[in-house]
Order: structure tokens, then C-alpha cells, then sequence
């Protein structure tokens, strides 16, 4: 039996034409939880901290993937666990001010990659599938990298270093 909108002071069910959805408050009036579906059909999970700034979101993406984000006091996005668009799985990590500082999953053409990058967002080490096999590398703070361990051109191995400026 449909006992249509529900409204009280700390939480509210509601059909909005799109599937509905669940809102708590707390005693300031401040939304915590979003629990429903989206316009587009998906459906997703918003917290909030007392202030109502957006804490964890676990949904769906308008794509199709699944995901979950955290974000700090600020509201930058601190984590990121979920499917890239290439359809694999990643883990993302983020510095306060929202700059990404490591990326474990999937790369381009299907490769598990490790990645890490300074507090600036410029990468610093990278492990993981290049053009012709492993390989493993070091960049300066300037992103530029100074080190290449890995496999060559023809299935050889290799190691090259470089000065400030990235040349050889």
C-alpha cells in the first residue's frame, strides 16, 4: 500500500517521479543523509557532517559504474574507489587541497599501474605496464622523470637516467 510522502521533523520519504528518496536532519535542520535515486535513474548515498558539507557519496555514475567518495572537512575530495571509465577498478588518493597523490588500478589498455605524485599534483614514481613490459620509474618534483627501470624496445632490459630537465 502506498502511504504516500512521510514528513517529520528529522526525516523525510518523499516520490519524487524518479524513485523516491530518504532525507535525515539533525536538530540545526542540516540534511546528513540522502539515501534515493537520481533523476537520471541511479541510485546513490550522500552523508554529511554537521554542517551539511558532503562527506561520503556512494552511487552510481551517469556512465553506469559504481563508486564511493570522501571528502574532508573542506570538502575536497580526499578518496576515490571505484570503476575508471575504461571500465576497470581504481583507487585514488587525494591531498587536502584536492590534488591527487597516488592512483592504484587500472590504466589505458587494460595494465595495472601504481602511481604517485607530490603535494604540487606532479607525479613523482610509477609502477606498472609500459609500451613493452614492466617497468618502474622516478620523476623529479618538477614531474620530469630521472629514472627508468624496464623493459626496452625488442624485450630488453633497460635502465636510463636523466638530468632536471628530463633529457638523457
Amino acid at each position: 500500500k502506498n502511504l504516500g510522502d512521510i514528513t517529520v521533523n528529522s526525516i523525510t520519504v518523499l516520490d519524487d517521479g524518479y524513485g523516491g528518496f530518504i532525507k535525515t536532519y539533525n536538530a540545526d535542520g542540516k540534511q546528513t543523509v540522502y539515501l534515493g535515486t537520481s533523476t537520471e535513474g541511479f541510485g546513490f548515498l550522500k552523508t554529511s557532517d554537521a554542517d551539511g558539507k558532503e562527506t561520503v557519496y556512494l552511487g552510481t555514475s551517469t556512465e553506469g559504474f559504481g563508486f564511493l567518495t570522501t571528502s574532508n572537512a573542506d570538502g575536497k575530495k580526499t578518496v576515490y574507489l571505484g570503476t575508471a571509465i575504461e571500465g576497470g577498478g581504481i583507487l585514488s588518493t587525494f591531498y587536502a587541497d584536492g590534488k591527487q597523490t597516488a592512483y592504484l588500478g587500472t590504466g589505458e589498455y587494460g595494465v595495472g599501474i601504481l602511481t604517485t605524485n607530490n603535494a604540487d599534483g606532479k607525479k613523482t614514481g610509477y609502477f606498472g605496464t609500459g609500451e613493452y613490459g614492466a617497468q618502474l620509474s622516478t620523476y623529479n618534483g618538477h614531474g620530469k622523470q630521472t629514472v627508468y627501470l624496464g623493459t626496452g624496445e625488442g624485450g630488453f632490459g633497460m635502465l636510463k637516467t636523466s638530468n632536471a630537465d628530463g633529457k638523457q
